[in-house]
């Protein structure tokens, strides 16, 4: 529900901008040019999967049937997959890059306009990119050497499952190690790194769920070992949940302060630290369960308890707010008690509540 509210009232507000801009007398509407290309790069990624759906649909079909591993099979499947990497490149640059041209200021090309972004601060832009570059390579090959070879099926009992919910925490607190630096240090970068990310994260899914050539299958064996029953149906959003709702914050926060305030971080928090506490002391410790749930007094506890912490250690140490520590109490307090009680995704509602109570309070 969230999400779908999210891309409904993201096309909207794409399909007002440009009716703005061909028909000012009718319509004004500014925007700022990262969210124009965030809009491009999110809105864009979906259609082309909705453009390619016959393409990536042949292609699934002919795995599924390619059992007897014929080399005309296979030749097929490589056709396709190149046609629809074809395809999404055309509709990149016949469609989303005349949109974007036709929006951004001065009809600036969106390629030339990224260019001129990082180049604006190089020192902050060009050095947080090259960071992440190689926190995301080093995280990349912890996970593979020390998870892909260790299922969890091999573990019997509640021993599986606390194992299984490390490795997925494993990415939590890779998130903070990426996203808050990257935050603190450049709040615009990280709002244009959001988008980009979400986009890849839509296109690697695309090309694991219907096993496109070349790394369709290697993606979906690696990601097999770390799902747990939440992640049903064809597609993993566990992953997609995470990155949005550490990106939440940081979009909304941007429309009361153009800087790097304390509410921003609260998707980074929330996430990458209350709620990977949580649920590993639950998992570990947890002996009290709250009435029809399976989560834990004790993980709920340590979630207000490290919520807490850290946003007083954050605000003192970097952005600086005038929250208070009775707000950031309050806030932890709730997120936690709603983290034990809700049934729906956490990555979403928790960031969501966190932000809207520390505007309210």
């Amino acid at each position: 529900m969230i999400i779908s509210d999210m891309f409904v009232l993201f096309a909207l507000d794409a399909f007002l901008v440009l009716l703005g801009k061909n028909a000012p007398d009718l319509l004004t509407i500014t925007r700022d040019p990262i969210h124009l290309v965030s809009q491009g790069l999110i809105l864009g990624m979906l259609l082309i999967g909705f453009c390619t759906t016959p393409i990536l649909s042949q292609i699934a079909n002919l795995q599924r049937n390619n059992h007897k591993q014929t080399s005309k099979n296979e030749s097929s499947i490589i056709k396709l997959s190149f046609l629809f990497y074809a395809t999404a490149a055309a509709i990149v640059l016949g469609l989303i890059r005349p949109w974007l041209q036709r929006v951004l200021p001065d009809g600036r090309d969106p390629f030339l306009w990224l260019v001129v972004f990082l180049f604006e601060k190089p020192a902050e832009r060009i050095w947080l990119l090259i960071y992440w570059f190689f926190v995301v390579l080093i995280g990349v090959v912890l996970a593979v050497v020390g998870f892909a070879g260790n299922s969890s099926a091999d573990i019997k009992g509640k021993r599986s499952l606390t194992y299984l919910n490390f490795k997925r925490k494993y990415f939590h607190a890779l998130a903070v190690g990426m996203f808050l630096p990257g935050y603190l240090a450049e709040a615009d970068t990280m709002r244009l790194s959001f988008s980009v990310a979400l986009s890849a994260l839509i296109f690697v899914e695309f090309i694991r769920v219907f096993s496109v050539w070349p790394a369709g299958k290697e993606v979906a064996s690696f990601l097999r070992n770390f799902l747990d029953n939440k992640d049903r149906g064809i597609f993993i959003l566990s992953h997609l949940y995470l990155l949005i709702g550490c990106a939440l914050p940081v979009w909304i926060n941007r429309i009361v302060s153009s800087t790097s305030t304390f509410p921003g971080l609260y998707g980074i928090i929330v996430l990458g630290i209350a709620d990977s506490t949580a649920s590993i002391i639950g998992y570990r410790y947890g002996k009290r369960r709250w009435p029809n749930s399976f989560k834990t007094v004790e993980g709920t506890v340590s979630f207000a308890v490290s919520m807490f912490g850290a946003c007083i250690f954050l605000d003192w140490a970097t952005v600086g707010s005038d929250l208070g520590w009775w707000r950031h109490l309050t806030v932890s307090l709730i997120s936690g008690l709603l983290e034990a009680v809700s049934a729906q995704n956490d990555n979403l509602l928790l960031p969501l509540i966190s932000i809207s109570l520390s505007f309210l309070l």
